[in-house]
């Protein structure tokens, strides 16, 4: 199977509250996974949030996968 990977930006929001997360994923999936991802970031997340906007993914390399994972 042939990984992708991606970059994504996400905005979360809790009431008036929003804050901003980037962050990888990747995936053996034809395209970008928006409903792992939004799961993903769930499972990660430290506080309650009302909803999750993925303003922006863009496929990457694994070299650039690994280098913002800190897997070199």
């Amino acid at each position: 199977m042939n990984t992708k990977y991606y970059y994504y930006v996400a905005i979360l929001s809790r009431g008036d509250s929003k804050i901003h997360v980037k962050g990888t994923y990747s995936t053996t999936k034809d395209d970008f996974p928006l409903q792992e991802v939004e799961n993903h970031i769930l499972e990660n997340c430290t506080f309650i949030i009302d909803s999750i906007v993925i303003t922006f993914y863009k496929e990457i390399t694994k070299e650039n996968y690994k280098s913002y994972n800190n897997e070199q």
